[in-house]
């Protein structure tokens, strides 16, 4: 799971919130936090609650927030992974091949509105998923 953001509940603890990639995630299951510094902050999943509702589990394609014990909220930030211990492994570095389409090569989507008529769109080029980062290009 990817964390889009967090919360500090008095009494609770804190809560990170995103939706589940893919698995299930179930309650009081050992987890990482990965992607802040050297090391992953290893926890537990106290408490699950999906769309309102408290859960003993979170299923891929769920939007759900996860108390987690023992973390402050000053050490995660958006853009971690909720992962099972040992599964994922953060990256400072990573090398891409690419080929960038020129305007007139691109594929242009269509799409018509009330208000401006019939305009092109043209799509992301990059798309690094589950992450916030900068892309240099050279």
């Amino acid at each position: 799971m990817s964390v889009e953001d967090a919360f500090s509940i008095p009494g609770r603890g804190t809560v990170v919130s995103g939706r589940v990639e893919r698995g299930v995630l179930k309650k009081d299951s050992d987890v990482e936090l990965v992607g802040k510094g050297d090391a992953p902050i290893k926890t537990k999943v106290t408490d699950i609650e999906t769309f309102k509702k408290a859960c003993d589990e979170s299923r891929a394609g769920d939007n759900s927030g996860l108390l987690l014990r023992g973390v402050k909220r000053e050490d995660v930030r958006r853009g971690m992974i909720v992962a099972i211990p040992g599964t994922v492994k953060a990256h400072k570095k990573f090398l891409a091949s690419m080929y960038v389409l020129t305007k007139e090569k691109a594929v242009v989507t269509l799409v018509s509105t009330p208000t401006t008529g019939l305009r092109s769109i043209f799509g992301q080029l990059v798309s690094l998923h589950l992450t916030d980062c900068c892309v240099a290009c050279s």
